[in-house]
């Protein structure tokens, strides 16, 4: 049940460091080495201050992420799966009381979150009964690492979130898969067997450094019999707003003859835009997460220095199912 609608989505630019001046920062302990590289820029420029540590995984950089965290006066919760709904409703409860009729600003650090979990809070952003929220997503490219092919198998291939599952109007409309390439070798063509579309798209990323674009393409040579020429497009990873109006494009011209299905690997500020997508469009787009568990080996990634994000403005709208 829906209370807010995405209103708008903008390109977002740093700026002066004096400006913006965000309610509340939302950020996430994990192992990466990155987690902390977001939220040590923006903490000055926030009047609260929060992380969601993880119960598990915790390896590489997890333990000095979370004493930086607790150091620099972060009210940190670490929580379940299950129990980081809850948290992410208290979190937005907490700010929006503090606030009367001026719209709530915060910035939300998804480097380090899960997919799972980067739905969940954009499903309570969704479910919010407060006023207007203006949420910058911000994200922090990692420095080039090679891939490590010692993946598991796929233990889950669904819908990310019952809100993302998707209906149709037409329920005799065939699906058209729509993914995100990345590092997941051959995970792609499992589920193409899996969901049998009629088409496939891939949107591509390319960064800075030439390694990842190689590596890329090399992780994803199974499909190049599956995905035509004239539907692989390359997107920048630095650039996600054009990223998004050319996913969302696409979105909107399949919705005559087909039912798109998101698969979000690669970069994480892709699945940012797969589910920014499905809510312009909502209920009409399905968001699918693709994971091997805790088969999926836990890689540590280093900030590159760049920060990247999307200004998303959600307002009240009458109640809908």
């Amino acid at each position: 049940m829906i209370k807010h609608c995405l209103k708008s989505v903008k390109p977002w630019s740093q700026g002066t460091l004096s400006n913006p001046q965000y309610d509340a920062l939302i950020a996430v302990v994990g192992y990466e080495q990155r987690s902390n590289y977001v939220a040590s820029v923006f903490k000055h420029q926030s009047k609260r201050l929060f992380a969601s540590a993880f119960d598990e995984r915790k390896e590489h950089a997890y333990k000095s992420n979370l004493h930086w965290f607790e150091q620099q006066g972060f009210e940190v919760k670490e929580s379940t799966d299950i129990d980081f709904k809850v948290w992410c409703e208290e979190i937005l409860n907490k700010v929006d009381s503090e606030e009367e009729d001026n719209p709530i600003r915060i910035c939300v650090d998804i480097s380090s979150i899960s997919r799972f979990r980067l739905a969940i809070l954009m499903a309570s952003i969704c479910k919010h009964r407060g006023g207007v929220l203006e949420v910058d997503f911000l994200y922090a490219p990692a420095k080039f690492s090679p891939p490590n092919y010692q993946e598991g198998p796929i233990v889950t291939a669904k819908p990310v979130i019952d809100m993302f599952a998707g209906w149709t109007t037409e329920p005799a409309a065939q699906p058209v898969a729509i993914f995100g390439l990345g590092y997941e070798r051959d995970k792609a063509v499992g589920v193409i067997e899996y969901i049998e579309p009629i088409g496939v798209w891939a949107f591509k990323p390319h960064g800075e450094d030439t390694r990842y674009d190689i590596e890329v393409t090399r992780a994803n040579k199974t499909l190049r019999d599956v995905v035509p020429n004239d539907h692989l497009i390359e997107y920048a990873v630095d650039r996600p707003f054009e990223c998004f109006t050319t996913l969302e494009s696409l979105i909107y011209g399949t919705f005559r003859t087909a039912r798109p299905i998101l698969i979000p690997f690669g970069p994480k500020i892709f699945s940012l835009c797969c589910l920014l997508v499905a809510c312009t469009h909502f209920p009409r787009v399905s968001v699918w997460r693709v994971s091997s568990g805790q088969y999926d080996l836990a890689v540590d990634r280093i900030a590159n220095g760049k920060i990247v994000g999307l200004k998303a403005e959600f307002g009240p709208q009458t109640e809908m199912v």
